[in-house]
């Protein structure tokens, strides 16, 4: 059941109870976990769901970026809190009623290396209020640690390449499972996202993971893309454990 008082409107997911706000009308829901945090032994591996908590969590305001470096471009300008602890993600919702509204998903830009979704210019409350929308916006790890990998050097860490795209998924799966409680419907989904956001929704629109998680996609400033070859990834992994003088990854973990 959904609960409504003055400025601290609450919602019931399958997880726990969230608390959020109000402001210009329009019901706002922050850091809200989406996957357990992907630290300590996690690190370097795909995002497992989040444990259900007990009372009211907390979610008036934005959780943690993922950790990156400045990409010179816009986001530079927006001072980043970041943590590994960082999969989360933001709704707005001119309602919390019974009534079943589109969502939109958006997975924002940086090249992959920088980014969140708290960026301002991503609010989703003027969506939400003129659309009669639900918007989410979410972080996913970036750089290193959600595009690096591993595989030819550890066992268990097949997905290391992609874990930054697996936790996109994780998070579409959370909006099937959850977002019925914030007055979205899960059959109206539409992910959108602009630059290295746009290469993850073509991405995913041929990613059979992700099947069924969405039924429309907005690619903006972007185009159809790879991430990194296998072989690319190995690079990559092979230039951080030198540059980090490790000799294994459990070196990377420690």
């Amino acid at each position: 059941m959904n609960e409504n008082t003055a400025t601290q409107p609450v919602v019931e997911l399958k997880d726990g109870a969230l608390m959020g706000r109000i402001k210009d009308a329009v019901y706002l829901f922050s850091g809200i976990p989406y996957a357990a945090p992907p630290v300590g032994a996690a690190r370097f591996k795909a995002a497992q769901p989040v444990q259900p908590w007990e009372g009211i969590r907390d979610a008036t305001k934005f959780g943690p970026a993922a950790p990156q470096i400045p990409s010179g471009g816009m986001t530079d300008r927006v001072p980043v809190r970041w943590d590994e602890d960082c999969l989360t993600l933001n709704v707005a919702t001119p309602s919390i009623t019974a009534e079943k509204k589109a969502v939109l998903v958006w997975i924002h830009g940086g090249a992959y290396r920088s980014g969140q979704g708290a960026i301002p210019w991503y609010n989703g409350a003027s969506f939400a209020t003129l659309g009669n929308i639900v918007v989410v916006t979410i972080n996913y790890r970036l750089g290193a640690l959600g595009f690096t990998d591993l595989s030819s050097f550890a066992e268990g860490y097949e997905t290391s390449g992609v874990n930054g795209l697996l936790d996109q998924i994780k998070a579409l799966e959370w909006v099937q499972n959850n977002i019925g409680a914030f007055g979205g419907d899960p059959e109206r989904v539409t992910i959108a996202g602009e630059s290295a956001g746009a290469f993850s929704v073509t991405t995913l629109l041929g990613a059979p993971r992700a099947r069924g998680l969405f039924h429309r996609a907005i690619p903006q400033s972007g185009a159809a893309h790879h991430t990194l070859t296998q072989a690319q990834g190995r690079r990559v992994a092979e230039l951080l454990m030198q540059e980090t003088q490790s000799t294994d990854v459990q070196a990377l973990i420690d």
